[in-house]
């Protein structure tokens, strides 16, 4: 009885002695399935060692044949329209105080700002100040909130007075 081709191979090769045994069967290393858990030590054949390798070893780059998803590529390069309005117009009040002949403000430019903080400076302590002025109507309708506003005021007022090094 011949022995196994898996018995008489340790990495992928055969002596000439088996190959002479067993007669006319010719052994192609690349036809071996190759698991990476497969260690020799010593002659003896480690089970468990390392993790089967899931990726196909031929090829320049390992992907699976029967995949049909398209590989990903970069995207064609589309140069943007430089004149957009959006571009062309970006910055333009950024000087009207400056420029112009003084009545506008860059605050009356500012949009989508609420009107409690347009032309706002300060820290966060300030700010929430203004905020609680404005929104009064919170203690009734929205009072988790409200609280949690006066929470923070609190432990600023505490940070900045007492914490600071004056």
């Amino acid at each position: 009885m011949l022995p196994s081709i898996r018995s008489l191979t340790r990495f992928g090769t055969t002596s000439s002695a088996c190959a002479r045994s067993m007669g006319s069967v010719v052994y192609h290393p690349e036809d071996r399935i190759v698991n990476d858990s497969e260690s020799y030590r010593k002659g003896i054949r480690l089970n468990r060692f390392g993790s089967p390798s899931v990726l196909p070893a031929k090829g320049f780059t390992p992907r699976d044949p029967t995949d049909k998803r398209p590989i990903n590529t970069m995207p064609v390069y589309k140069p943007k329209q430089a004149w957009a309005p959006k571009r062309a117009f970006f910055g333009q009040n950024d000087y009207i105080d400056i420029l112009g002949d003084g009545s506008a403000r860059p605050t009356d430019c500012m949009r989508g700002v609420p009107a409690w903080l347009r032309g706002f400076q300060g820290n966060e302590y300030q700010m929430l100040l203004l905020k609680r002025q404005a929104f009064q109507h919170w203690r009734a309708l929205r009072p988790m909130k409200y609280h949690q506003m006066n929470l923070r005021i609190k432990f600023l007022y505490h940070r900045l007075n007492f914490k600071t090094p004056s």
